[in-house]
């Protein structure tokens, strides 16, 4: 499936520790981050699309899983070399 073209003003990651369920939640709408955590996480909890193409993607991590957290929680994944 296609990425939709967002412009980068809109581009955004969000990462959220939801301490009631025990969950870690990180959202992107910002394509080679959300291609990195692809890779990682596997397809993501939650797809949002427009006209058939992905906007973004969200994924929950249960906080137990210290492993999985440590390898997504860093700056390569999350931002990327040089910002890319």
């Amino acid at each position: 499936m296609k990425f939709y073209s967002t412009m980068l003003e809109e581009q955004e990651t969000h990462i959220w520790v939801d301490y009631l369920n025990r969950k870690l939640i990180i959202y992107t709408s910002r394509q080679p981050v959300y291609n990195r955590l692809v890779k990682k996480l596997g397809d993501p909890n939650k797809k949002d699309t427009i006209k058939g193409e992905i906007v973004s993607g969200t994924w929950e991590i249960d906080l137990e899983n210290k492993k999985v957290i440590s390898s997504v929680l860093n700056r390569t994944i999350l931002i990327g070399q040089y910002g890319k």
